[in-house]
């Protein structure tokens, strides 16, 4: 996680805490327009941090490797089967 998406996340707690802060203060009719101006602000500017700095994508999982690893693996072709069918056949028209 970069600084910037860390500060991005601090700006917008921020900016929603001052907005809580200017309801509150107009719910006891002495509403504080600055505090709901520097809530909006902190609030921009964390959201442009977050928009501008996009989080690394995180490593694969291991948790279905062996699946995967078969999945991409090539199948063999059994030559012993082949044989036996072929060897089943030939014993077929021979008498008992």
């Amino acid at each position: 996680m970069s600084s910037w998406r860390k500060a991005g996340g601090f700006f917008i707690g921020l900016g929603i805490l001052l907005v809580i802060l200017f309801v509150i203060s107009d719910s006891v009719r002495q509403p504080e327009f600055g505090l709901l101006a520097g809530g909006a602000g902190c609030f921009l500017v964390g959201g442009f941090f977050l928009a501008t700095h996009p989080a690394e994508e995180p490593p694969p999982s291991p948790r279905f490797r062996v699946i995967k690893r078969r999945k991409d693996e090539p199948k063999p072709k059994h030559e012993s089967r082949e044989k036996e069918k072929g060897s089943a056949k030939g014993e077929e028209g021979k008498p008992r």
